[in-house]
């Protein structure tokens, strides 16, 4: 198991061996502490580490034995694994305890789920990141083992009390604004949370973070102000046309006005599925989900679907999209090509103006 988690678990066997056979033999300050942390980007990239303390008593009891425990450690946590990934050890004393860590970077999140799992201090354990139009969600899923099956993972059992001499801790910072955790939450780092690992139960660990998707919204933002710059174009391309000086198209229209019927507006030659074949339905839904936090509700007709909610002011507000039948969709009184993109950035400008972004 020439791994990162595989040499860590080697380590704390070995530290934990150590300080039984001292508690057995001797009387002392004899503590250790105990972190792992997992810190991961917005891209789903991150850091994983381990850190171990130790009393000072303990430390000079083992170098008195012949033992340089912290060397020990640095020198089996800093070999590099068989994936050829590099682990950084660093070394520090704070207070009355002396501190030896290793991070390793991880790519993913499918990395960090597969090292985390061959674990022994999870009983399992996932991350997932869920994209949407404008922000995207991380959740946190996983069960720490109990102190003594991390110590013992064939029976679980042991003849002392861990938890007598060692702290273990895992810590957890997860992008964006964590909107609800078991954890314990740092208060100067709100995306920074924390749990114990207790001697005889297993603990559940549960997070949810989210964060704004902003290339995705700059490129929602881009897309519409090309569409209202190159129909500014249009029209001012077709204005000579439509308004020339002898006003000659004004009184075209104005004939056809008086003798066309009221009924000649097309007939649209639509199937029920169009704005579905887009995925306004599931658009709509994310807005409702993301943005109003559920208050609204999504009505369907043929080619039509309405999102419609209550303002802070108790006033009806809506988002409204139909299909036309000449390769064009309308969203609140503005038509763009029928594709997703456009209806992203429509859907946008509708937002912008309710005032929900």
């Amino acid at each position: 198991m020439n791994t990162f988690v595989g040499r860590y678990r080697k380590v704390f066997l070995f530290v934990l061996a150590c300080l039984l056979a001292l508690i057995l033999t001797s009387c002392g300050n004899f503590h250790l502490n105990l972190q792992e942390t997992i810190d991961v980007n917005a891209d789903g990239s991150g850091t994983m580490g381990v850190a171990l303390g130790m009393t000072q008593e303990l430390k000079s009891l083992l170098s008195s034995q012949g033992a340089n425990l912290t060397q020990e450690l640095s020198s089996s946590l800093s070999k590099g694994s068989a994936d050829g990934s590099n682990v950084k050890v660093t070394q520090w004393v704070d207070g009355d305890y002396s501190w030896v860590k290793a991070e390793k970077d991880f790519k993913s999140l499918n990395e960090l789920n597969n090292s985390m799992q061959s674990n022994s201090v999870f009983q399992h354990f996932m991350i997932t990141k869920t994209v949407g139009i404008l922000q995207d969600e991380f959740t946190l899923d996983a069960e720490l083992a109990p102190l003594s099956r991390v110590q013992n993972p064939n029976n679980g059992s042991s003849l002392i009390d861990p938890s007598a001499f060692i702290q273990f801790q895992v810590s957890v910072s997860l992008p964006g604004q964590v909107t609800q955790t078991n954890g314990v939450v740092n208060a100067n780092d709100p995306a920074h949370m924390v749990w114990d690992i207790q001697s005889k139960q297993p603990v559940s660990m549960n997070a949810t973070s989210t964060t704004w998707d902003w290339l995705n919204i700059g490129a929602i933002s881009f897309g519409f102000i090309v569409g209202a710059i190159g129909l500014v174009v249009l029209l001012i391309g077709l204005a000579p046309s439509m308004f020339g000086s002898s006003g000659k198209y004004l009184n075209q229209t104005a004939k056809r006005s008086s003798v066309e019927p009221a009924s000649s507006n097309p007939i649209l030659d639509l199937h029920d599925d169009v704005l579905e074949g887009l995925g306004i339905d599931d658009l709509l839904r994310q807005v409702n989900i993301r943005v109003l936090h559920n208050i609204g509700r999504i009505y369907k007709k043929p080619n039509e679907m309405i999102l419609m909610w209550n303002d802070s002011n108790s006033q009806q507000r809506f988002i409204d999209i139909e299909a036309r039948g000449d390769g064009t969709i309308l969203i609140d009184g503005q038509t763009l090509p029928a594709t997703r993109e456009s209806a992203k950035s429509g859907i946008l400008a509708a937002m912008k103006k309710h005032g929900i972004i």
